[in-house]
């Protein structure tokens, strides 16, 4: 499938807008089911959705990807822990606040990136590098500490579960790029959401009640389905092309509006208000996620 840059863009557009809404998505289901079963079925109808997608575009290596099975269960291993706890902040912190904590993200990507990528090493040790590091670590130290209620017992446990989410996010794209790189990418990702969508359903067998699902109004059911289908498996499945064109820095560039939308519709839907410390905190933030992005490095992305 061959697309312009301009199109590149446009895709990279809509998948951040789908990131976006994610967290909304989360945080509106929270009223109606538990953190497992929640992940179980948004996993399983993102996994249908980008299942489908490779089987048209590249069905040749989704039958490949087969064979590497104990490899994407190890993969499927960190989106169960990164998305029980990113689920579970969701749970106590409102969307927009979360998200912009959870560009720790970068951070935690420059510090392992140095560790297990010696290519790297020259690049983060740049100035530029090390610049926009610190202005992403001085934003997510001021997006947290000037929001109200922080001292909350719920806020800090809120705030722990986003710091898991994204180590395990981090430790994730890690464990893909070292060991599933000569692989693709839309190829192998519905294997490892369908395994991480079963993991979600055994857990919510023994300790919550997934059974609850047949209780939900048509309406939240569609909202559960929808939002499975669009932010977790269409979104992954449109940057993955969407990269190939515009380069994983144009494109991480651009996901940094995402954060902006997440404030947007939660202050629509939840009243979710941000401070004006921690808007100025959320501007540092993203500038220096996007000093990063401009620098060479290895990939990061969103999650839903």
């Amino acid at each position: 499938m061959s697309l312009s840059k301009g199109w590149g863009i446009a895709l990279v557009a809509v998948t951040a807008c789908m990131f976006g809404i994610g967290p909304i998505f989360v945080r509106y289901l929270s009223q109606y089911l538990d953190v497992q079963t929640q992940n179980a079925f948004r996993y399983l109808s993102g996994s249908l959705s980008i299942c489908i997608i490779a089987s048209i575009f590249f069905r040749k290596e989704l039958k490949q990807c087969l064979k590497i099975w104990p490899k994407l269960l190890a993969a499927s291993f960190f989106i169960v822990i990164m998305q029980t706890f990113w689920t579970l902040s969701l749970y106590r912190i409102l969307p927009a606040t979360a998200t912009l904590i959870g560009k720790i993200s970068i951070v935690f990507t420059v510090v392992i990136s140095f560790a297990f990528f010696p290519e790297e090493r020259e690049s983060i040790k740049s100035a530029k590098y090390i610049l926009g590091t610190l202005l992403c670590l001085s934003g997510i130290i001021g997006v947290t500490l000037l929001k109200e209620g922080v001292t909350s017992l719920q806020m800090k446990w809120g705030i722990i579960f986003i710091i898991l989410a994204n180590l395990f996010w981090t430790f994730y794209n890690v464990y893909v790029q070292k060991t599933l790189r000569n692989y693709n990418t839309v190829a192998f990702t519905p294997y490892v959401f369908a395994i991480s969508a079963c993991a979600f359903f055994l857990i919510a067998l023994i300790k919550e009640n997934p059974l609850a699902i047949i209780y939900l109004p048509p309406k939240v059911l569609l909202i559960l389905f929808i939002s499975g289908l669009f932010c977790i498996g269409l979104a992954h499945s449109i940057y993955y092309f969407a990269i190939r064109v515009t380069g994983i820095a144009l494109a991480s560039s651009i996901l940094l509006m995402s954060p902006l939308l997440t404030a947007i519709f939660s202050y629509f839907i939840f009243g979710e208000i941000l401070t004006v410390g921690q808007l100025i905190s959320g501007a540092v933030l993203l500038i220096g996620g996007y000093i990063v992005s401009k620098s060479k490095g290895i990939k990061y992305h969103c999650r839903s």
